[in-house]
């Protein structure tokens, strides 16, 4: 509805719970630690009232700087007009979860780490910087069982048109999803027909 304004006013989707996940939450919710400088999402479980962050920070991403027995206090930036403004929140665990955006990175230190580490041991210098994916590597193609093959431009023939514009040369209609809707069909002019446009 338009002109509603209210706390949690066109959230009947963002705040549902997803098919076949209504019902008891999991106890893993509650099984996850939760430390000051973790960085996590909001997520809004629309099942649980209370602790819950207000739409605007619906899927952002905060750092948290306080724990308590069943809520945490997150730290999100929100933008107001040209600026970010810090806002510190206190949410329930129901609607936070640990953020995946950093697993990349971490995984690519130690995996760094381990390779200075064999280059040290091997004495030789290895290269740790990502480098962009070259060019495809040349290859051969072979004609063995690979004839050349006679390719004619195909025609749009329509089964209702008359015998003198059965055949129309196509090459403007070539892709054109309209046509074939029309009842055009791509197919082959017969041996000895001049396909070219007939007025």
């Amino acid at each position: 509805m338009p002109h509603s304004y209210g706390l949690r006013a066109g959230t009947r989707y963002a705040f549902s719970r997803n098919f076949k996940e209504h019902g008891m939450i999991r106890l893993s919710t509650y099984l996850k630690t939760y430390r000051v400088g973790d960085i996590v999402d909001l997520k809004v479980n629309g099942a649980v009232q209370k602790g819950m962050p207000h739409k605007v920070f619906h899927g952002k991403t905060g750092v948290v700087y306080n724990v308590t027995k069943s809520s945490v206090g997150v730290i999100i930036y929100k933008r107001v007009d040209n600026r970010y403004i810090e806002k510190r929140i206190n949410v329930r665990i129901e609607h936070v979860q640990h953020s995946r955006s950093r697993e990349e990175f971490i995984n690519r230190v130690k995996e760094n780490a381990l390779k200075k580490k064999e280059a040290k041991e091997k004495g030789i210098h290895v290269h740790l910087k990502r480098q962009p994916a070259g060019p495809r590597p040349g290859h051969v193609v072979s004609l063995e069982g690979n004839a050349p093959r006679d390719c004619r431009p195909y025609c749009l023939r329509h089964p209702h048109l008359s015998e003198s514009r059965k055949w129309d040369f196509g090459f403007g209609m070539r892709g054109c999803s309209v046509f074939f809707k029309l009842g055009f069909r791509r197919c082959y002019p017969p041996s000895g027909v001049d396909c070219t446009w007939v007025a």
